[in-house]
């Protein structure tokens, strides 16, 4: 690899990174009331907090589900491709529905939408696309759209993923910062459940 080709492979490092910061950078200008609803609807949950994806946002969820778990609120991520109106007898009424979608119009979470409708279950939805159809039927949206190029769409979204992963990460902290707040006897369980989220552990 000759001196030119490692320039070049460090100005696509150097790139990604600063589209990544930037994007963060714009969801904190985003972060708004819709925000403070949704972990007001997670901090009242007395069920699970259940999420569907698909592709990079289902492992991505994936993360944000064991995250939120650590926090105290029990959680589970299904996979929508494999989950259909007549099986979502899992889902009880006390459960929130959180939708991760990076187009808006992921087609496996919109078939969902009226079984769950039905069942009366609160919906998050955490999307690129704020405006899209995932969005329009949600009961909260969260921002989570991104500047990308149309190779960066259609091949990773990475700069969509890391704006998902710090909301699910920014919900967690606030979380537990709200019940440390409410709840003076649960302060000590849940600074040390702060104590794991920033360990080198997770």
């Amino acid at each position: 690899m000759n001196l030119d080709h490692n320039l070049l492979v460090s100005d696509v490092m150097r790139n990604s990174v600063a589209r990544q910061i930037e994007a963060l950078k714009s969801l904190e200008a985003r972060i708004n009331g819709s925000f403070t609803a949704a972990l007001e609807l997670l901090a009242e949950c007395r069920g699970r907090a259940i999420l569907f994806g698909m592709k990079q946002s289902g492992l991505v969820g994936q993360k944000i589900a064991a995250t939120l778990d650590a926090t105290g609120l029990s959680t589970h991520i299904l996979n929508a491709a494999e989950t259909w109106e007549d099986n979502l007898s899992m889902i009880g009424p006390g459960d929130v529905i959180i939708m991760l979608s990076y187009s808006g119009r992921t087609g496996e979470l919109l078939r969902l939408y009226p079984a769950i409708r039905q069942m009366g279950n609160k919906v998050i939805a955490i999307t690129g696309d704020p405006a899209g159809p995932v969005a329009e039927q949600a009961d909260i949206v969260l921002d989570a759209s991104v500047v990308e190029s149309r190779e960066d769409r259609e091949s990773a979204p990475t700069t969509y993923t890391t704006v998902l992963l710090a909301i699910g990460d920014l919900l967690a902290e606030t979380l537990i910062r709200r019940r440390l707040f409410s709840s003076p006897e649960a302060q000590q369980s849940d600074q040390n459940v702060v104590g794991l989220l920033t360990s080198d552990s997770i």
